[in-house]
């Protein structure tokens, strides 16, 4: 079970990314058990809850990477921008359909690999991105 001092620290970093004053439980609880006690954890929530916030909760605090598929290109890529310009210290990578690598970093980031497109056999396609 996490500490309170823990659960403070979780309010405090989703109300840093959402901009809110006050975090939802659900989300401090989803985070906290995700965390500090490492536990699998569903959180279901309608839109705007602030799910995602949940994500990047969780790797800033952990300081890993999270992977988030997202299934809607404009929304991804939204969350993308949103995670660079609120999260501290985060480096979000969105690679769509397209195999387009966007990153928000200072240093060179690479892609390599074999890319499968649907209704195509296949490509291999080298992507190197700097910004």
């Amino acid at each position: 079970m996490a500490s309170p001092d823990d659960l403070e620290l979780v309010r405090a970093t989703i109300c840093s990314i959402t901009g809110h004053e006050t975090a939802r439980e659900g989300q401090v609880q989803a985070v906290a058990r995700l965390a500090f006690e490492k536990a699998d954890t569903v959180l279901v929530a309608a839109t705007g809850y602030g799910k995602s916030a949940v994500l990047y909760a969780c790797s800033s605090l952990l300081k890993k990477i999270t992977v988030q598929i997202v299934p809607l290109t404009k929304l991804g890529e939204n969350q993308r921008n949103a995670i660079a310009k609120d999260v501290t210290g985060a480096n979000p990578i969105w690679i769509d359909a397209d195999t387009h690598l966007k990153a928000s970093c200072e240093c060179p980031v690479f892609f390599f690999g074999r890319i499968e497109r649907y209704g195509t056999k296949s490509a291999t396609e080298n992507t190197r991105t700097y910004c």
